[in-house]
């Protein structure tokens, strides 16, 4: 698969935060497993960056394999951590001004603001601890905003 970096990420190019997120990205790249042909798929890659107000954001990979270009991306995310939800019912929206158009067969960093009170839960996720699912997922959906 190809690795898409979205607008959004490139303003912090050159950076060590940018060359490790890159470099994470670029191994989930190197593979499709677990990505249907013909669907969208997200990933959680176990990292976070923690902001200085000291609320964190997780890192995630979308993987776009549905056989077009997506742009305006909207799904709901439920994601919880031992059963803990982190996000629950989460509606995501991953606007094109922002993130550009995903291409098909990229895979792509993205980064959700843990909702406050669950940063030690985001934490503490491990492979084997996570639950995560995507639902209603649309595209070209635009906020008006």
């Amino acid at each position: 698969m190809d690795l898409y970096i979205p607008d959004v990420l490139k303003q912090d190019e050159g950076t060590e935060d940018y060359d490790q997120v890159i470099a994470i990205a670029e191994e989930y790249a190197s593979s499709t497993e677990g990505a249907e042909e013909g669907l969208f798929t997200i990933f959680y890659t176990g990292y976070y960056l923690e902001n200085t107000d000291g609320t964190l954001q997780g890192y995630f990979i979308g993987m776009n394999r549905t056989g077009q270009p997506l742009k305006d991306l909207q799904f709901v995310l439920d994601f919880a951590i031992n059963d803990a939800k982190v996000w629950d019912n989460q509606l995501v929206y991953l606007e094109e001004a922002e993130f550009g158009q995903f291409p098909n067969e990229a895979a792509f960093p993205f980064f959700l603001q843990a909702t406050p009170g669950m940063e030690e839960t985001l934490k503490a996720a491990e492979p084997g601890n996570i639950q995560i699912s995507i639902s209603d997922i649309q595209e070209g959906i635009t906020t008006g905003e």
